[in-house]
């Protein structure tokens, strides 16, 4: 099982690559502009201590995250998460709930029945791109992911067929710097920074990856 992408790849995540190494480097009007767009994570799964189906077991996962300019160097984005039944593990059927993190920060959390979908707004989410960084045969984007808290609540929420676990450590605020490199115009690698400690090299992970789509 893997942590989202926010969690793990900058503890969770969500940049692109500068220079040397990338697959695609064209040039755009500003560092931000390569990072527009949605993008998605593989199907993952997750464990009954984050978020489980009825029946108390764990579940399949998608993160999707869309990022709009804000500035040259900083996007906002919508965090979605979208939760599939335990033995769906291609993600291929129909969610059985989504959960979807706005970036408002209006203290919201709203239940829809008829699409089971809960939507929270408890802060902003955002992407800073904070430069480039030198790596031993490449050279990446180094970047910030802010992302806000699920909801004030804590314990267990009913949404869909799912059972969210409100004090999972998935759900608690971010704040953290991470290492971005493209892969392709339509694929980004992400690798946190852990302890402030620059790697001499990007780990290759396929759940570290988002795909536009």
């Amino acid at each position: 099982m893997k942590t989202r992408l926010l969690t793990l790849a900058c503890t969770g995540l969500l940049a692109a690559c500068g220079g040397g190494g990338s697959a695609d480097s064209a040039a755009t009007s500003d560092p931000i502009d390569r990072y527009i767009g949605t993008w998605n994570r593989k199907c993952d799964t997750w464990s009954p201590d984050d978020v489980s189906d009825l029946a108390g077991k764990g579940v399949s996962v998608v993160e999707v995250l869309k990022f709009e300019k804000a500035s040259a160097t900083q996007a906002n984005y919508v965090y979605t998460l979208k939760v599939f039944a335990n033995t769906d593990v291609q993600c291929a059927g129909q969610p059985i709930a989504t959960i979807i993190k706005s970036g408002q920060n209006n203290a919201s959390l709203n239940i829809s029945n008829s699409t089971a979908t809960m939507t929270t707004g408890f802060g902003a989410n955002q992407l800073t791109y904070l430069g480039t960084q030198a790596l031993s045969t490449e050279t990446v984007d180094k970047v910030q992911v802010t992302e806000a808290k699920l909801t004030d609540l804590k314990g267990n929420i009913t949404v869909g067929s799912a059972i969210i676990k409100t004090d999972s450590d998935l759900f608690a605020p971010v704040s953290t710097e991470a290492l971005a490199k493209f892969k392709s115009a339509s694929q980004i690698l992400f690798n946190a920074i852990q302890n402030g400690a620059i790697p001499s090299a990007m780990r290759e992970d396929e759940y570290l990856v988002m795909t536009k789509q």
